[in-house]
């Protein structure tokens, strides 16, 4: 089923990794990255954006202090790293990332090779325009008739 635009999420690649649950809390709850992170005034959608852009291993190491911040439910602070392993996980592993008003983030190796793709572009225009000119046969025209004064 889907929602209605009012109950949609912001980007729903990263739901999964949003509403999926870091533990139980003391009083029995489950604690989900989006309500730990909302307790932690961090916007919930720029963060997964910003994660899933890292690699894996950068991810788990900017998510772990960020779960320590957390008070400690039915989980101990050994549990962190394994917690933001399994979370990491769930995270979209692309170069691209959808967001809200259809406004494209590309990662950054993916942006170096475009701008490295438009450099080459661009030279080869510029390149190919220099040779073809210095190639191009001079042009001589033909020569007009002279136009005189003098009527026939």
């Amino acid at each position: 089923m889907t929602l209605r635009t009012p109950y949609t999420t912001l980007s729903p690649e990263f739901d999964n990794f949003l509403f999926a649950p870091i533990g139980e809390e003391g009083n029995g709850m489950l604690l989900s990255v989006l309500s730990a992170f909302t307790r932690l005034n961090i916007d919930p959608w720029r963060e997964a954006a910003r994660l899933s852009a890292l690699s894996k291993e950068k991810a788990v190491e900017a998510l772990a202090p960020v779960i320590a911040r957390i008070p400690l439910g039915r989980w101990t602070v050994v549990d962190i790293p394994t917690i933001a392993r399994r979370l990491v996980d769930i995270l979209p592993r692309q170069d691209i990332v959808v967001q809200s008003g259809a406004t494209l983030r590309v990662g950054g190796k993916m942006r170096l090779r475009a701008a490295y793709v438009v450099f080459l572009v661009l030279l080869a225009t510029v390149y190919f325009g220099v040779v073809m000119r210095q190639q191009s046969p001079p042009t001589t025209e033909p020569a007009s008739p002279a136009i005189t004064d003098t009527p026939h």
